[in-house]
Order: structure tokens, then C-alpha cells, then sequence
């Protein structure tokens, strides 16, 4: 589905990047899984917090222990929301600044290559 006419220039092009970008889809499906886990936090928070508060019916005895295990839930919801909220943005940025690098050696080598007649032409300086 990737060969196109002039027609479907816009389909080419993306296509191009994908491929262009296929080195780095392991990053990326790093920060995909890393927005995934991220996207869930706050549902699940809310999910936790409504059945952490019937806790508070409980009697004194294990209102501290279920006090003690809530409390520790949340420290670690915490703890992996500060991991994958950066991640969700790093990876992709990394995948990005290594695409930009790769177009411009691709535009340097093409550059180089050609006559030196091309570069005196108006349209190309």
C-alpha cells in the first residue's frame, strides 16, 4: 500500500517516514507502553480511592492495618507514575531527534553529490 502515484504523494510521504523510522520502533513502542501505563494511573486511582475509603467503616484494629496497605499502594502508584510520565515523552523525542539526524546525513550526502552546476542554480541556494 506504500507505492503511490503523484496522485498519492501524501500517502508515499508517510509511508517514507514510517520506514525511514522503522529503527527506532522499539523506542517508540517504549513510550507507547509508557502513555498506556500512564493513561490507566488516574482511572485506577479513582477505582483504589473508592475502595480505600471503606476503610474507614472497619474497626480500629484493622483500620490501621488497611490504612498501612492502602498507603503503600499509592507509594507505589506514585512511584511508577513518576517513571512512565517521563517515559512517555523521552522515548518518542529520542525517536524523533535520531529521525532528524538521519534526514539531515541524507540531505548532506545528497547535497555533496551532486554537480557542481547544481549548487549555482537560483533554486537550489
Amino acid at each position: 500500500w506504500c507505492q503511490s502515484s503523484k496522485k498519492d504523494n501524501k500517502k508515499a510521504t508517510l509511508c517514507r517516514l514510517a520506514y525511514l523510522n522503522k529503527p527506532e520502533l522499539p523506542i517508540l513502542m517504549l513510550g507507547c507502553i509508557a502513555a498506556a501505563i500512564h493513561g490507566v494511573m488516574f482511572p485506577t486511582i479513582g477505582f483504589l480511592m473508592s475502595i480505600f475509603v471503606t476503610a474507614f467503616f472497619q474497626p480500629l484494629d484493622q483500620l490501621q492495618k488497611s490504612a498501612n496497605f492502602w498507603s503503600l499502594i499509592y507509594v507505589v502508584i506514585g512511584s511508577v507514575s513518576f517513571l512512565v510520565s517521563p517515559a512517555q515523552t523521552c522515548f518518542p523525542g529520542v525517536a524523533g531527534a535520531q529521525l532528524v539526524k538521519r534526514f539531515q546525513t541524507m540531505s548532506f550526502e545528497r547535497i555533496i553529490h551532486q554537480e557542481i552546476s547544481w549548487l549555482d542554480d537560483s533554486e537550489n541556494s
